[in-house]
């Protein structure tokens, strides 16, 4: 017979990527005073970071292009 699993023997995972607490460095979680919980790893803080600086790039050419015409 198949027991439900204890809250503190879950296992969590990053929201994004699935990887589990186990595969990543570090998982950090929304404020514990929300219902339901998301999760998000270094490494996908990592890629999200990544796309804010090319964002930030693409956008300060698109503002300099613009100011020299």
């Amino acid at each position: 017979m198949f027991g439900k699993r204890r809250e503190e023997d879950e296992i969590l995972r990053c929201s994004f990527c699935s990887k589990t607490q186990d595969q990543v460095d570090t998982l950090i979680s929304n404020p514990a005073d929300l219902s339901s919980h998301v999760y998000i790893c270094n490494e996908c803080v990592d890629v999200c970071n990544t796309v804010l600086e090319e964002y930030k790039k693409a956008e300060s050419a698109s503002a300099l292009q613009a100011y020299a015409s």
